[in-house]
């Protein structure tokens, strides 16, 4: 679902939104809004129910994000490559917070 919400007040439907879904998808990022987003996801959420894609971040942007969520994995290697794709990766969480993630674009080397 996508949402227009005014600039003040809209955490409070975004919370609530959160709480009431099946399943909760962010995409990483480094904005104020999508820091607050992601920080609210682990706090309010079971990990089944959150799933976190890693778009085209620079591993300096990975690690800002990261030192914010402590629940992220280490930067993947695979991360800040010369091949961009609009989703990189996908973090999906086990009902212990364990965290498997694998790129969606992988290459071999020639």
């Amino acid at each position: 679902m996508r949402m227009y919400l005014p600039h003040e007040g809209w955490q409070e439907p975004v919370r609530e939104l959160m709480r009431k879904s099946r399943l909760t998808a962010l995409t990483l990022g480094t904005s104020e809004g999508t820091m607050w987003e992601l920080a609210e996801a682990f706090q309010l959420l079971p990990p089944h129910r959150l799933v976190l894609f890693i778009p085209a971040l620079k591993k300096a942007e990975y690690q800002r994000i990261r030192a914010a969520a402590p629940r992220l994995p280490e930067c993947p290697r695979w991360l800040d490559t010369q091949h961009r794709t609009v989703i990189q990766g996908v973090i999906h969480f086990a009902a212990d917070w364990t965290l498997p993630s694998r790129p969606l674009w992988t290459t071999t080397a020639t």
